[in-house]
C-alpha cells in the first residue's frame, strides 16, 4: 500500500534537497501590523491597512494571502446563503478569490498558498472551482518536499488522503443492479426483509467492492502524512477514522 506513494515521494524529496530549497516569505512591518489587528478582533482595520499595501505593493505575496485569508475567513460563514448574500459579502468573496490567487501566482513556490488556495476551492460552490482542489494539492506537497518541511508534507498528504476519502465514500458499499424489477412498495416497506431479499437476488456486490483502489490510497496517504508528521492532529483523525472504517484497530 505504501510503496508507489512512498517511492514517489523519496524521488521528490530527493530532488527538493539536490535543487534547493524554498526561503519562507516573511511579512512586512504593515502586513504585521494587520496580523496584529485581525488577533484582536478588529478584521475591518486589518483589511483596509492590507488593502494599502497591496495598493502600494502590488508584488507583496503575504499581503495578498493574508487579505485573501481574512475575507474568506469573514464571508465563510455566509458563503452558503447565495440567495439573499448582501453585496458586502459577495465583495468579500471576491477579495478572497482574487487575493489567494494572486498569492499564488506571485509565490509558486509556496506550500502554504497553494494549500490555502486549494482549500478554498474545495469548499466552493462551484464543482468547477472544487475539482481545482486536487492540482493544488498536488503542488503543495512537491513544494513542501523541495523546502524539506515535514509539517508542509503532512498538511499535503492529508488534503489528499481526504480527496482520495471523499472519493471512496461515493462508492463505498455499492452494489450493482442486475435489473430493474417490478417492486410493491408497500410490501417492501412493511419488512426489511423484503429490502434485504431484494438486495440479494437483484444486485451484485462487485470483487473487489467498489471503492477499494480509493480506500488504499486514501489510508496510504494518511500513513505517509504521520510517517512526515507523527504529531499532527489532523492526520492521525483521518488515520484512524479509515482503520475504523474497516474495522482494523
Amino acid at each position: 500500500m505504501r510503496t508507489a506513494l512512498g517511492i514517489a515521494l523519496a524521488v521528490l524529496a530527493g530532488l527538493g534537497c539536490a535543487g534547493g530549497s524554498f526561503t519562507p516569505l516573511s511579512p512586512s512591518p504593515r502586513v504585521a501590523r494587520a496580523d496584529s489587528l485581525a488577533s484582536a478582533g478588529d478584521t475591518a482595520a486589518a483589511l483596509a491597512l492590507l488593502d494599502s499595501v497591496v495598493r502600494g505593493d502590488p508584488q507583496n505575496a503575504v499581503a495578498w494571502h493574508r487579505r485573501g485569508m481574512l475575507a474568506w475567513a469573514k464571508v465563510r460563514p455566509f458563503k452558503r446563503l447565495l440567495i439573499g448574500m448582501s453585496q458586502a459579502n459577495i465583495d468579500l468573496l471576491r477579495t478572497a478569490d482574487t487575493s489567494l490567487r494572486l498569492a499564488r501566482r506571485l509565490a509558486p513556490d509556496s506550500a502554504r498558498y497553494a494549500l490555502d488556495l486549494g482549500r478554498y476551492f474545495l469548499y466552493a460552490d462551484l464543482v468547477t472551482l472544487r475539482l481545482q482542489a486536487p492540482r493544488q494539492f498536488s503542488h503543495a506537497l512537491k513544494s513542501a518536499l523541495r523546502a524539506g518541511d515535514s509539517s508542509l508534507v503532512a498538511e499535503a498528504l492529508d488534503e489528499l488522503g481526504m480527496v482520495h476519502w471523499r472519493r471512496y465514500e461515493v462508492f463505498a458499499d455499492r452494489r450493482l443492479l442486475r435489473e430493474l424489477p417490478f417492486i410493491n412498495l408497500e410490501e417492501l416497506v412493511t419488512d426489511e426483509r423484503n429490502v434485504r431479499k431484494l438486495l440479494a437476488d437483484q444486485s451484485i456486490a462487485p470483487k473487489p467492492p467498489l471503492g477499494t483502489r480509493e480506500y488504499a490510497d486514501a489510508l496510504s496517504s494518511f500513513e505517509h502524512a504521520l510517517d512526515w508528521d507523527p504529531g499532527h492532529m489532523r492526520a492521525m483523525r483521518h488515520m484512524y477514522m479509515a482503520l475504523a472504517e474497516k474495522g482494523n484497530w
